[in-house]
């Protein structure tokens, strides 16, 4: 928080403005792996149920709490390290469950593939047990990383926006109170408080990604990009890339024309409109499209793949040409003024021989 010292422990009234968002929901599976920023966020959560200080926002105050650790099966210390996490809980009046990532594990793609697992299990969690939301301690350094990492990769706008404090995934609410917080601030709180919390040594492999760029950090900021820098540059983002897809969608309403047929299959779209919103806009227009068509589309599409459909698209328009082109599912054609969007059909195998 601006005007306090990077490495200050967080007050009690810093967390009820922090953890106040938590409150508006009756049940919260709180993800606490055993480092210090889950035990810290465990802890400041627990202090707050029993303040009498703290406003009662409901009946019931303080949401109910359920401390979940995955165990991955990773690395032999993993069980003794979720037994500790159930230590601290109990002592600290919260339930605790470990839940276990059974399988066998990938050779490549294991962090991703764990991140996949992680939220499986907790949504499996949240659903069992009735509750509405899944706390993560993700802080202002992750958010730092975050950007970093998806800057490399070439994400657009909505990529660079980073984690945001509430976000939905695969029908799981996610909240994310402590995202504004230096993790130097959450290890002083451990410590200030007396929980015990682990380091996992995966965090700082070299074999991954977020660990490489996190060792970039301090010499950035000597530069003057800072993680707080990194963070105001992601909310920007966001911002943006909020007000463009909502111009996108006000476009897209003014430009149709009509279903083209019955069964509403089909949809056409006024070309003139995508041209005069340019192409940042028209990106949008036509990732909406698609996502229509498809009723949704899970993952992201590729950015560079619709920024080239998109390119071809208005170069076909301004030259009166014809146009097809497939993406995500959808087929997306021009011809005589008209943009239609339809299901692409479904690609025939080839018999073996």
């Amino acid at each position: 928080m601006r005007g306090i010292a990077d490495g200050a422990s967080v007050s009690q009234d810093e967390a009820r403005a922090l953890l106040e968002p938590l409150t508006r929901y009756s049940g919260i599976i709180l993800a606490v792996s055993g480092g210090p920023d889950s035990t810290a966020l465990m802890g400041l959560c627990a202090g707050l149920k029993s303040d009498p200080g703290f406003p009662d926002i409901s009946d019931s105050g303080f949401p109910d709490i359920i401390v979940a650790t995955i165990d991955h099966g990773l690395r032999p210390e993993s069980p003794d390290e979720a037994a500790g996490v159930a230590v601290l809980a109990n002592a600290l009046g919260l339930e605790h469950i470990t839940l276990h990532w059974h399988g066998d594990k990938p050779a490549t793609g294991l962090q991703e593939a764990a991140r996949i697992a992680r939220y499986g299990l907790l949504g499996k969690l949240m659903h069992e047990r009735g509750a509405e939301a899944i706390a993560l301690a993700h802080t202002l350094d992750d958010q730092a990383e975050t950007v970093l990492m998806r800057l490399a990769r070439g994400s657009g706008l909505r990529g660079l926006g980073g984690m945001q404090p509430a976000t939905k995934r695969d029908g799981m609410l996610l909240l994310r109170p402590l995202l504004g917080v230096p993790k130097s601030r959450l290890i002083t709180t451990c410590e200030a408080r007396g929980w015990p919390f682990f380091r996992d040594p995966s965090n700082d492999s070299a074999r991954f990604l977020r660990p490489r760029l996190r060792r970039l950090l301090p010499a950035l900021a000597e530069e003057g990009l800072t993680a707080e820098r990194l963070a105001s540059f992601a909310r920007r983002a966001m911002r943006a890339d909020q007000s463009l897809t909502g111009a996108a969608a006000r476009a897209l309403a003014a430009a149709k024309i009509v279903s083209l047929n019955k069964n509403n299959s089909r949809e056409a779209y006024m070309a003139t409109i995508f041209l005069d919103q340019g192409e940042e806009i028209a990106l949008r227009m036509v990732e909406n499209l698609i996502r229509r068509c498809t009723s949704g589309v899970k993952e992201p599409l590729s950015l560079e793949r619709l920024e080239a459909l998109v390119a071809r698209l208005f170069a076909a328009i301004r030259a009166s040409d014809t146009f097809h082109g497939t993406l995500g599912g959808a087929k997306i054609s021009f011809s005589k003024g008209v943009v239609t969007v339809r299901l692409a059909p479904l690609r025939r195998k080839m018999p073996l021989r």
